[in-house]
């Protein structure tokens, strides 16, 4: 078999793997006020960043938000689908003021959260003095795609030998 033919089966190989029972999902989404139930108006905007780990059940959240009506005075993540309100599964730190950060690190959830978060039915709001219920929310969706461990070896060496091959051209002709 070629070099060409052999990379060529290599990075598809690669492509084509990913980890067995995927360990980490990433989602990235907005929150608005009108995404809350009832709906907020006027209401601060938002945007979080969601890493699952279904393995551990273990969830990071590092949100920000600004533009609140009034201090921010909680933050959850709760259960619910789409226009559905639930109770919170973990509380989050957050800024007490209009702008700030929510976020929590390898927090604890249940098997059965795991798989709400993975179907999309739950959701992160921030509440503030003004509304107590929330002012804005953002529903966990918005998957990020992941790219395998073997996806980024193959780029890595992909990157190399065409490094080589070039700087091998390179040094012929100046020879």
């Amino acid at each position: 078999m070629g070099k060409t033919k052999l990379w060529v089966a290599v990075l598809s190989l690669a492509a084509l793997s990913s980890p067995a029972g995927a360990a980490t999902i990433v989602y990235k989404f907005p929150m608005t006020g009108s995404q809350e139930v009832p709906p907020v108006t006027p209401a601060g905007t938002g945007e979080c960043l969601v890493t699952l780990n279904d393995v551990a059940n273990q969830v990071t959240v590092a949100c920000t938000y600004s533009g609140l009506t009034s201090n921010a005075n909680n933050a959850h993540i709760h259960t619910g689908a789409v226009g559905v309100t639930g109770g919170p599964i973990v509380t989050l730190a957050f800024t007490a003021a209009t702008s700030g950060t929510a976020t929590v690190t390898n927090s604890a959830i249940s098997a059965a959260n795991v798989t709400l978060m993975k179907a999309g039915s739950t959701y992160i709001n921030v509440h503030s003095v003004n509304n107590s219920g929330g002012e804005i929310r953002g529903q966990v969706a918005g998957q990020v795609p992941a790219v395998s461990t073997w996806g980024l070896v193959a780029t890595a060496i992909l990157l190399i030998t065409a490094g080589t091959i070039v700087l091998r051209r390179k040094m012929a002709v100046a020879s």
